[in-house]
Formats: structure tokens, sequence, C-alpha cells
């Protein structure tokens, strides 16, 4: 009862129990050499939410040392049906994302096991599903791969190295999660985030599968299964955003497509989260594809301003003004129809990067020019008083 109290507090107290992580960490793991097995799933979240709440605070060597081991063991001698297995790969997961850098030592070892689990129960499961056979629960592979995401981010510098020494292939295990008779949309879900985290840290080695992997993201593009489809679309923006305009070049109509019917959310059905992935992703895409996503975008370009000017993630904000940008330059009479939405989404930017603010000068300056003196003045007068103040100071028109 206590250590399911502790774990409440944690949530609680959150960066205010750093000073006393010496005894806490003491005390946590102390119980973890005396609780019963029942018991043990509480320690597990305690260990976890602490890491959840502490984070690098607990990179100093002596907490390492107190918590990863004990925990890495535990797993090495867990049969996959006993119930500490799944709380016990998620605790491991929140500590390595806590710590970093830090979990490196134990990350060939950590990535080995997944693998070689997630590689069993798939198989275990291909096996039952073509013998018309009951297939085996999927949760360790759903759990394994979080916890392959989280070392493929703490361990970018030499993930690689990694990964390619270990058999069997991760993309194998891959295009195996992401088959249609897969089971569980959390193994969908799972895997594109993990497609994503590769795309960032693991694209030299994606590349020869760039023909496969593509297709198979845009066809997770199904709006309805609203996780499945938000990671389908930040995998695609993470490895397009990474890739030469001739790599993406032939796959990006069928995925843009979707992205714009999606971001134009015609009977407003669609979770805003998604929304505002699906405009991001657009954005990175254009970023590289910028004629493509002008050509493809049609009625939802307004909507797509709308959306990037309430994104709060500085790089994803970014990323997604850039792209507005280079669609604006790829086709700048097929924007003039949505200028008020270019203007208002440029006028609540808040990006303070001073080569965006001269591209969002030379946008409004070339818009003014094209129309002419008279016309823009007849349009500019329609705007909101705040918002032609704004563009007016900023901007100089």
């Amino acid at each position: 009862v206590a250590c399911s109290a502790f774990a409440t507090l944690e949530d609680e107290a959150q960066g205010d129990l750093i000073p006393y992580l010496d005894q806490i960490v003491s005390t946590l793991m102390s119980s973890f050499q005396t609780f019963q097995a029942k018991n043990m799933l509480i320690l597990f979240d305690a260990i976890g939410t602490l890491a959840e709440n502490v984070g690098e605070a607990l990179c100093e060597q002596k907490y390492i040392q107190a918590i990863i081991p004990p925990l890495l063991n535990r797993w090495k001698d867990l049969d996959l049906r006993d119930k500490q297995f799944l709380p016990l790969i998620e605790c491991i997961t929140d500590v390595a994302n806590a710590v970093g850098d830090a979990f490196g030592p134990y990350s060939r070892a950590t990535y080995s096991r997944a693998l070689q689990i997630t590689h069993h129960v798939l198989l275990t499961h291909k096996q039952a599903f073509s013998a018309h056979a009951p297939t085996p629960e999927l949760d360790p592979v759903i759990w394994c791969l979080d916890l392959i995401s989280a070392i493929c981010i703490v361990s970018k510098n030499n993930i690689e190295e990694i990964i390619n020494s270990e058999q069997p292939p991760l993309l194998s295990i891959i295009f195996e999660c992401l088959q249609d008779n897969c089971g569980l949309e959390a193994t969908k879900q799972g895997t594109l985030a993990l497609v994503g985290d590769l795309g960032k840290v693991y694209l030299n080695q994606l590349r020869p599968y760039i023909p496969q992997l593509m297709p198979i993201l845009s066809s997770h593009l199904n709006p309805f299964r609203v996780s499945v489809c938000n990671n389908s679309s930040w995998a695609i923006g993470e490895i397009s955003v990474r890739l030469r305009a001739e790599e993406l070049l032939p796959y990006a109509d069928s995925f843009v497509t979707k992205l714009a019917e999606i971001v134009y959310n015609q009977h407003d059905q669609y979770h805003p989260s998604l929304l505002e992935n699906c405009a991001i992703t657009l954005g990175r895409v254009a970023m590289i594809v910028p004629t493509v996503v002008a050509t493809r975008i049609g009625q939802s370009f307004p909507k797509w301003c709308l959306i990037i000017i309430n994104i709060h993630d500085v790089t994803e904000k970014t990323h997604a003004y850039q792209g507005l940008i280079q669609v604006f330059w790829a086709d700048p009479n097929g924007c003039l129809p949505h200028l008020a939405h270019i203007c208002e989404a440029i006028a609540n930017s808040n990006i303070n990067s001073p080569e965006i603010q001269e591209q969002f000068r030379r946008i409004l300056h070339g818009c003014k020019s094209s129309v002419g003196e008279q016309q823009w003045n007849v349009f500019f007068a329609k705007f909101p008083p705040r918002l032609r103040d704004s563009l007016i100071a900023r901007y100089k028109l």
C-alpha cells in the first residue's frame, strides 16, 4: 500500500523529489530484493513513475548502478508468460528514456533481448495463424518495440552498429508487424512509431527500403484509425524531411493527397491532434518536394494555414511554416486565392527566425506588387484592424 501511495505522490511532487533521490532509490531497490511477486508490479510502477518525473536527475552513476542492472537481470530471468514481464519492460523503457545517453552501456544487450522476444512471438503468431490455431497475445511485441524505440533515441550515436550486429534484421521485423494479418492495432501503432524514430537516427540504413516502406506508410493513413494514422503521418514526415527530392518524389503524390484530405476535414470529425500531425507532415514534405504539395493541397490550403498557427513544438512549427513558404514559391499564382489565410498564418506565426521572417516579408511584398497597389488596398481593407496593424508594423506594408 505504501509503495502504491508513493507512486501517486511521485506524480504530484515531480522535480521536488530530486533532493531526496538517495533515500528514494535506496528504499525502492531494497524493496526490489524483498517484495513478493504480487507486489513487484507496484514496485515497477513506482520506479518507472520516478524515472518519468525526475528524468535526467537519475543519470548519476550511483543511481544507474542501483537501478538498471537489477531490472535487466530480473527481465533476463523472467518467463514470457509471467505477469511481471510486461510491467517490467515498461519500467525499463521509462528508465531508459529518463537517463538517455547514460543507458548506453546496457543498450546492446537490452536491444538484443527485445529483438529476440519480438521475433519469437511473431514467429509463433505466424505459425498459429497459418495453422488456423489460436494465436498468442502480441502485447510483448508492442512493449518490446516501444523499448527498441527508446534505445534508438538514447543510443543514437551507435545505434547503427547495434542494429546491424543483431539478427534477425530489425527491418524484417518491422515489415512483419505492418502486415494486415499482424493482430492488434497497437502493434502497428508501435511499429510506426519505431519507423519514425529510425527515420531520425538510422536513415542511411532505411534508404534501400524506401520503395517498400513509403507505400506501406501511406496505406496506413486512415483517419478513422487515429493512433495508427497519427504515427504513420509522423513517420512519413520524419523520413521525408531527411530525404533528397529525387528519393521522395516517386511516393509523394499518394500520401500528400491523403494528408490533404485529412487536413480538409470536411465534416469536422477528425481529432485535433491528427489534424496538427498531418499539417506538420505536409510542411515537412513541402520542404523537399514543394511542387507536389502545391499541386495536391487544393481546397485544404486555408485549413492548413489555420492549423499550423496553433502548433506548439518549435521545430515542428518551423518545419510547417518552411513548407508553407516553399509551396508559395513553387506556385505563387496558385496561392493568391488563399492570400488572406496566408496573411493570417504569417501574422500569428510567432517564429523568431530572421530567415523565415525575411521570407514572410518577401512573400507579402511580392503579393502586393503582383496584384497592384489599388487592388491590394481594397483587399487589405477587409482585414480585421488587429491583423492589418500587425502586418504593417512588422513587414512595412
